[in-house]
């Protein structure tokens, strides 16, 4: 059995289970004085079949919330736990995988919550497991937030495979962010300022044989050293002018809801590839005369939003169209209904300020092209 260690404030207290001591892989010389959370970190223990009512009816709910039915395709499934008893009690999360024959999914339940936090069904074709769990509250909101990677490696041939997915959920949101390190096995470990940070092993990989009953050899969490990403505190505030409004111009009408969705995040990520957001939804009906367009894409321009502070500006996430020829007929009196993701990230940080928020419609094979610009409409602060 290996020593745990879980700290609260000043005190730290010597646990025995499952998993791993919680330092940076380089030192164990915490500042308490800066450090004001308390982390917690484990590894998985080896599988077992459970045949638990509460996970079943967890599970089958999660599967119609999604209008899904994969038991006519992959057929019967087990349910399989991931977590010791010691670390559950504890923790009260619990771990679980989910096996057909051929794939397998794996998740947390927490409290009324259960999200996956595989990306997508796992071929049992690679080595998958969940190779560490890390709790934090790093925004002292009493509110945990659970860290968790899941890797998938496997000599494929002409080269080799090795994927983590990791996932921060937070449990006041009920959602997450998420990030993948290609080439890599991932573990989550405290620097020298007592931040749960997301350290690799450097390109070294495991092997088939380094994998047993879902647990992976705990010397890659030894030889995890290199710093993959650092979680900052999120503590960016965002001002709306009114969460609804209605404007006009000649052009068009627009009816405009604003949702906060995960922009209060209690953490950023460098290498998030989910992020949080907020979104805006756009009702647009168009008042000006009939008109028709060929398009490359199947997608039909409605009006769009951004944000403006001098040269600064707030983008939405530009999104995949189908490359396919369209034609479409605007008329007189449509409405066209869009919805607007704005991310943010470490790699892209919207600027302290306040700005006028643009909306615009154009369609430049009609010489079509109007705003209409509420100013000071948003205040974004630090």
């Amino acid at each position: 059995m290996q020593k745990k260690i879980l700290i609260i404030g000043s005190l730290i207290i010597s646990l025995i289970g499952c998993g791993n001591p919680i330092n940076n892989g380089q030192s164990d010389n915490i500042n308490q004085d800066i450090y004001k959370g308390s982390n917690y970190a484990f590894f998985p223990c080896e599988k077992e079949e459970v045949n638990s009512e509460s996970l079943t009816k967890s599970y089958e709910e999660y599967l119609e919330s999604l209008s899904l039915d994969y038991s006519s395709t992959f057929g019967e499934y087990k349910i399989f736990n991931h977590i010791s008893k010691d670390d559950k009690e504890k923790t009260n999360i619990d771990l679980f995988s989910v096996e057909y024959e051929t794939i397998s999914f794996y998740f947390i339940k927490y409290e009324d919550s259960m999200y996956e936090i595989s990306p997508f069904s796992l071929s049992k074709e690679n080595n998958n497991c969940i190779t560490h769990i890390g709790i934090s509250d790093v925004n002292n909101d009493g509110h945990i937030e659970i860290y968790s990677a899941v890797n998938c490696f496997k000599n494929r041939g002409d080269y080799y495979y090795c994927t983590s997915f990791l996932k921060v959920y937070d449990s006041k949101l009920k959602t997450y962010i998420a990030a993948t390190d290609y080439d890599n096995v991932n573990y989550f470990k405290e620097n020298n300022e007592g931040v749960l940070c997301i350290y690799n092993a450097d390109g070294i990989l495991p092997i088939e044989d380094d994998l047993s009953n879902g647990v992976l050899d705990s010397k890659y969490y030894s030889l995890a050293t290199n710093l993959f990403d650092t979680p900052i505190l999120n503590t960016s505030k965002y001002e709306f002018e009114n969460k609804n409004i209605t404007k006009e111009c000649k052009l068009y009408s627009v009816d405009i809801t604003i949702n906060e969705n995960t922009i209060y995040f209690p953490v950023l990520l460098e290498k998030a590839y989910v992020m949080p957001c907020f979104t805006i939804d756009v009702k647009m009906t168009y008042l000006g005369k009939t008109f028709s367009y060929t398009n490359p894409t199947l997608y039909l321009d409605g009006a769009t939003v951004i944000f403006k502070n001098g040269r600064n500006e707030i983008f939405y996430e530009q999104w995949g169209e189908l490359d396919a020829v369209a034609d479409f007929t605007i008329e007189t009196g449509q409405v066209i209904e869009r919805t607007y993701k704005y991310n943010e990230s470490l790699n892209y940080r919207f600027e302290e300020g306040t700005y006028d928020m643009v909306i615009n419609y154009k369609n430049e094979k009609n010489n079509i092209d109007q705003s209409i610009i509420v100013y000071n409409f948003l205040k974004v602060s630090r």
